[in-house]
């Protein structure tokens, strides 16, 4: 058994929206500017398939999938911070450990230009994520600040579908 992984950047982003379950992309929270992308990471897990007439593996077939995303953020907000981290921070500044939560996640970034000369908006929708808490904060003097928003893509059935897991859409300007 061996684990193949493969990390994907999504460049260009100009916005990342992040809400409950239930909300829309019109109702989800800007988190902000970001700092070098968003990278998306699938992790393969292969095992090899053997036969009487080989010595050796004939194949690799994958046996399971785990996908996450680390978004760098680049503004430290309290809010921000607390998801980073996987607590809660209320009006009196009280810290409490969250339960695992789903959240959905809306990566908009320049897409193509269309027949018209103007640049489309690209969308990567993940409708089911659980962040990883992660206390890794990157401060220093001379590089800019940021803190990392890790996520775990959840595979989920919808409408008695096939796993879905993210959708991309193109729209024109308005």
């Amino acid at each position: 058994m061996t684990v193949e992984c493969k990390n994907t950047i999504i460049s260009g982003v100009t916005d990342v929206l992040v809400g409950d379950l239930s909300a829309t992309e019109q109702t989800a929270t800007s988190l902000g500017a970001t700092n070098g992308g968003v990278t998306l990471t699938a992790a393969v897990e292969k095992t090899d398939v053997v036969v009487d007439q080989s010595l050796l593996p004939i194949r690799k077939i994958a046996t399971s999938a785990g996908y996450t995303l680390a978004i760098p953020l680049a503004e430290i907000t309290k809010d921000n911070l607390a998801k980073v981290l996987g607590l809660t921070i209320d009006s009196n500044n009280i810290v409490t450990l969250v339960p695992e939560e789903y959240h959905q996640i809306w990566i908009k970034t320049k897409g193509v230009v269309n027949a018209s000369g103007k640049q489309q908006v690209r969308t990567f929708h993940f409708p089911k994520v659980a962040f990883i808490p992660n206390g890794e904060l990157n401060m220093s003097r001379t590089d800019q600040q940021t803190i990392t928003l890790e996520a775990s893509v959840v595979n989920c059935p919808t409408n008695g579908s096939n796993v879905e897991f993210m959708s991309v859409t193109d729209e024109d300007p308005q």
